[in-house]
């Protein structure tokens, strides 16, 4: 079995640490009184990293010369990192070139740069979020759950950029990476799935398709939980896809677009909106789907891994699996899995 090594006392650094998910990292890693360090950019907002705690380091990763003049600077004043979660990325870009730059090519030149000038520890853990959208749409028409061991075919340039990242790291000798492929992540300080509640409840639409549709997400401090799970106990190289473990069937059939959501109104729908993703998957429109994942909003949750499974364990084509409530790890599995008998 492969040695572990604890990185709980050492340096970690954030990557995109001003961004939405980067954010709610620094903030877990204070949480368990670790050096957090949070890369940013010079023109970067600071406005949920106040905390005088951490700190901060400059950190270009579209110049290979400038990158490596700021890691061997910190390496001079600091300790090397004893691991990274690499969060930077874009999610939009003027077009696939941009993307592969920013998302392909940012990612490996961080990683080469960490083992060039050793400002990453020997056989220190790099975390990569990537996202699910690699797998494109390959079980359209047969409608089988995703797996990790699926061949992906991302249909968009965003899932493409990260796919190569992926096939980027693996590539790399010597390093300690995981990668991890959330479905959407929704939650405080992030604005895509907000603007589509509040467009909804104006009753207007966003269209999604005109066939059904399995919608899954996860809230972003279960991501966060998955994501330092994965520093100590993520099987070097593997691929672990991420949701609630919950799901939600969009039909086909919409109204139309700025016609009043009827199926949302009424004493019986109230109650219906109370609702969460505890519920059984069930059939329901992608503007309840969308309103119910805004709403779902566990600030209290936290996700610990139940003895003895653990994520270094999984075998490809086991039944590995860890949930506690919301939080749904898996490799080598179903991204739509009943819950395990433990």
């Amino acid at each position: 079995m492969e040695q572990k090594k604890n990185h709980t006392d050492s340096p970690l650094l954030v990557t995109g640490a001003s961004g939405f998910i980067g954010s709610f990292l620094v903030e877990r890693a204070l949480e368990e009184g670790r050096e957090v360090w949070a890369a940013v950019r010079r023109t970067s907002s600071r406005r949920y990293l106040s905390d005088p705690r951490i700190r901060f380091i400059e950190l270009d990763l579209g110049n290979d010369e400038r990158l490596k003049q700021q890691l061997m600077q910190h390496l001079e004043e600091h300790a090397p990192f004893g691991a990274v979660i690499h969060a930077a990325g874009a999610t939009r870009a003027k077009d696939e070139e941009e993307f592969c730059r920013i998302n392909a090519e940012g990612t490996l030149r961080l990683a080469l740069t960490l083992l060039e000038t050793q400002t990453l520890q020997p056989n220190g853990r790099f975390v990569f979020i990537s996202s699910l959208s690699v797998c494109g749409d390959i079980h359209e028409l047969d409608r089988e759950p995703l797996r990790p061991t699926d061949t992906p075919l991302p249909n968009t340039a965003y899932g493409r950029s990260k796919l190569k990242a992926e096939r980027m790291l693996a590539e790399v000798p010597g390093l300690n990476y995981v990668v991890l492929r959330p479905t959407g992540v929704y939650g405080p300080r992030e604005k895509d799935y907000f603007l589509m509640a509040k467009s909804i409840k104006q009753h207007v639409d966003f269209a999604v398709g005109f066939k059904p549709q399995i919608l899954t997400f996860i809230y972003v401090r279960d991501l966060v939980e998955a994501a330092f799970l994965a520093l100590n106990r993520g099987k070097r190289g593997a691929i672990y896809h991420l949701s609630d473990g919950r799901e939600a069937r969009c039909p086909h059939r919409r109204p139309a677009l700025g016609a009043p959501h009827r199926q949302l109104r009424g004493r019986q729908n109230r109650q219906s909106r109370q609702e969460d993703f505890h519920a059984q998957p069930r059939q329901v429109s992608h503007h309840e789907a969308t309103k119910l994942a805004v709403r779902h909003h566990r600030r209290t949750q936290r996700t610990e891994l139940p003895s003895p499974m653990a994520l270094d364990t999984r075998s490809e084509g086991s039944r590995g699996m860890v949930q506690k409530r919301t939080l749904v790890v898996k490799g080598g599995l179903p991204l739509q899995t009943p819950r395990p008998p433990f």
